[in-house]
């Protein structure tokens, strides 16, 4: 399978080497099977209002499969927009520069693809807030999945950061110049727009396998 991980970067350049270590010295990776499983590449876009490409470890390019420069400042949607377009085939997972990647993701993940139906194009995990996030985020557990209900899922209860889509499900975020408020729970409604469509292209896992901010703990 084909794994493009984009990772919005406006704010934190310096994150990248470790959201860089996350993906690919994931002990996942040291398993013999794991090249035939996977093909994972990585896309990065930054907003050049605020970050500039010499910001960047010029090693870390070797990694990279796409870089894009950006500069609108809308809350990383232009970044995640930008790097999308050079997205062809495959699922898609979004690594925000304040998060790494989860070492059980890719585990969990190739086994919901095994076994999983044809339909299922967005597929969702519980999510580790951290103790930090839980009480600003008003969660009961650390530990939570999108909670479901008769409007579809709740606002705010499901991060970018928690969920793999196939790529032929994207559709642009909405962007503005600038940290326009009204546009910042873009990836909510992007979701929220995917699951009313259709709520049986959605897997909701039970597997905890991705974090909520991770680098900001």
């Amino acid at each position: 399978m084909i794994l493009n991980i984009g990772t919005p970067c406006g704010l934190y350049p310096h994150n990248l080497h470790l959201v860089k270590e996350s993906i690919f010295d994931n002990p996942f990776m040291m398993l013999p099977d794991f090249r035939k499983n996977f093909d994972i590449r990585w896309h990065v876009a930054i907003d050049t209002l605020i970050c500039k490409k010499e910001d960047i470890d010029i090693n870390l390019f070797n990694y990279m499969d796409s870089f894009t420069e950006t500069e609108d400042g809308c809350w990383g949607n232009q970044c995640k927009n930008a790097l999308m377009e050079n997205v062809k085939e495959g699922w898609v997972y979004l690594c925000d520069d304040d998060n790494i990647i989860h070492t059980d993701l890719y585990t969990h993940l190739l086994d919901v693809l095994d076994n999983s139906i044809e339909s299922e194009k967005f597929i969702t995990f519980k999510h580790d807030v951290g103790f930090k996030f839980m009480k600003i985020l008003d969660r009961e557990s650390r530990y939570s999945k999108p909670i479901i209900n008769e409007d579809g899922i709740q606002e705010s209860t499901c991060d970018s950061g928690q969920v793999v889509f196939h790529s032929s499900e994207w559709k642009p975020w909405e962007v503005s110049r600038g940290l326009n408020k009204k546009l910042y729970p873009a990836d909510h409604r992007f979701y929220q727009n995917a699951y009313i469509e259709n709520e049986d292209n959605f897997y909701i896992s039970d597997h905890l396998a991705t974090f909520y901010n991770r680098l900001k703990w």
